[in-house]
């Protein structure tokens, strides 16, 4: 199986935490189903322990299909995967982890370093996983995020490896990425960036030179106004002038 191949779910329905679980571990590991098996696992331990108390609600999962991160955190310790959340503080010690999980309410998103290089493998992304350029935009991205209240989870343990394609059902939210195609996408992105903001300083200078040019011709015309009633008044002076003479 080819190491430069990235797999990657785009979003379906609301099933953030499915999708980001997923391509975190890079593969199709868990469903909307099994999820909601762990959550109702966890409901039931937590009503055993408030022996079977009716008034209980399953915090776990909601009728739209999102999962606590009591759910994502069972997942992964599947796994022997542990997770754990990084507070407010975000620096340098956090590259010497593989993975991370970001949530802001109920969306979650994965981010993995693959082949020695992080990957954004959010789902709603239109293009697929997004390449993060090095590790000082990654560090300063989550603390960027922070700022925005966002939790951060740093995945502590061994991820799995990309299992092969053979193993996988025929699903139309899975997709597979070459770390190519990333990279052209990624230039690609970049390349628009610079137009854009070329484009929008050819706009803003061409609106300040309009600006100049109109700025200057409003003060001709009242330099021209100005002359023409200096003109008009010496011109009726001479005449009042020429009047008491005769």
């Amino acid at each position: 199986m080819s190491n430069n191949l990235i797999y990657w779910e785009r979003q379906d329905s609301l099933l953030c935490a499915v999708h980001c679980l997923n391509n975190l571990l890079q593969g199709q590991y868990y469903s909307e189903f099994a999820l909601s098996t762990i959550a109702l696992q966890l409901f039931q331990q937590e009503k055993n322990l408030l022996n079977n108390s009716n008034n209980l609600e399953n915090r776990h999962v909601d009728d739209n299909g999102n999962f606590s991160i009591d759910v994502i955190t069972t997942a992964l310790k599947n796994f022997n995967i542990e997770i754990y959340n990084s507070g407010q503080h975000i620096d340098n010690s956090i590259l010497q982890h593989d993975g991370f999980i970001l949530n802001f309410e109920h969306h979650w998103i994965a981010i993995r370093r693959i082949n020695n290089q992080y990957y954004n493998l959010n789902f709603l992304f239109k293009q697929g996983p997004q390449l993060i350029t090095s590790e000082f935009y990654l560090v300063a991205y989550l603390a960027q995020l922070i700022r925005e209240n966002y939790n951060i989870f740093i995945i502590k343990g061994k991820l799995p490896n990309l299992i092969p394609l053979d193993n996988f059902s025929s699903i139309d939210r899975i997709n597979y990425f070459s770390i190519d195609e990333i990279k052209a996408f990624k230039q690609e992105f970049n390349q628009q960036q610079v137009q854009q903001q070329q484009q929008q300083q050819y706009t803003s200078s061409s609106t300040e030179e309009l600006a100049d040019l109109e700025l200057n011709r409003v003060l001709q015309l009242s330099v021209e106004e100005e002359q023409e009633d200096q003109l008009n008044k010496a011109i009726a002076l001479s005449l009042l002038s020429e009047n008491k003479e005769k």
